[in-house]
């Protein structure tokens, strides 16, 4: 009873003291893991012509696994603006970190983290985002599997055009 009564200034306070799941130094430990070993990148494209596969750059895979990292919820302004959920879900034996908004301007529209209760490990890390521009929007949803790959699917949409 006492927990409803709180105030939207006491919530706010709760909400900044909290700790969010680290996720730009989970996937800055991913990406320092694949610079240190001897092995091949690769980029699988597939979009309407057909599927595409090349060799990537270290460099290059770092710039593109670096879109899940900003901007980065877990300070502030941004910290704010989003909701911690954390749930097990013990039918796939998985403790989720959810963070969502309800400002339709962010660019991160939602993340889930999802660990393995045996180890603490991270098993996947989900990461919505969206960007507008002024006569289209873009949504990125992009899944990160720890220690294995990365999938980003993207959406183009422009005003009287079919989605890309």
């Amino acid at each position: 009873m006492i927990a409803a009564c709180k105030s939207d200034q006491d919530k706010k306070f709760e909400q900044k003291d909290k700790n969010f799941y680290p996720i730009a130094s989970f996937i800055e430990s991913e990406l320092f893991l694949v610079d240190s070993l001897p092995l091949a990148v690769f980029k699988y494209t597939i979009d309407e012509t057909g599927t595409d596969t090349q060799l990537v750059a270290k460099p290059d895979f770092r710039k593109i696994a670096e879109t899940f990292m900003s901007p980065d919820i877990t300070i502030e302004p941004l910290k704010e603006k989003y909701t911690e959920t954390v749930f097990m879900d013990e039918t796939i034996n998985t403790v989720t970190f959810s963070y969502s908004t309800e400002d339709t301007t962010a660019e991160i529209r939602k993340i889930d983290v999802f660990i393995n209760p045996e180890n603490d490990r991270v098993k996947n890390i989900y990461v919505e985002k969206i960007n507008r521009g002024s006569d289209s929007i873009i949504i990125r949803k992009m899944i990160w599997t720890a220690g294995k790959h990365f999938q980003v699917s993207t959406v183009l949409s422009k005003s009287g055009m079919p989605d890309k």
